[in-house]
């Protein structure tokens, strides 16, 4: 925040693009997660004067979105797969899984498909 607030103080908040170019020649020393949440605020910012939702703002391309479930980290294998049934019986199209990271055990959890298999 040392470096943000004097950066962006008085400076018009609808220049956009000045204010991300003047923090990412800033990027040693302020994170990119700070120079992106001053982005998106300013971005707000912008569609609250204009009156208009940010993806207006940005040029809409699509009224939707394709959505999934994600799991939470589960303690076994076969807890995956019921979450998934689960989320498969309540209408989503794909579930995501955040495996442990131990190779054995995340084959099982994500065992894959074959080629052209269903």
């Amino acid at each position: 925040m040392e470096f943000v607030k004097p950066a962006i103080l008085g400076v018009n908040p609808l220049d956009i693009g000045a204010i991300w170019q003047r923090l990412w020649k800033m990027n040693r020393s302020v994170s990119t997660n700070a120079i992106g949440a001053v982005d998106v605020a300013l971005w707000d910012i912008a569609g609250k004067v204009a009156g208009l939702p940010i993806h207006r703002l940005l040029g809409s391309c699509r009224d939707r979105v394709p959505a999934y479930a994600s799991s939470g980290w589960l303690p076994t294998p076969e807890a995956y797969g019921e979450e998934a049934q689960h989320f498969r019986s309540l209408g989503w199209a794909a579930y995501k899984i955040h495996p442990h990271a131990i190779p054995r055990n995340d084959i099982k959890i994500c065992p894959g498909r074959a080629p052209g298999g269903r």
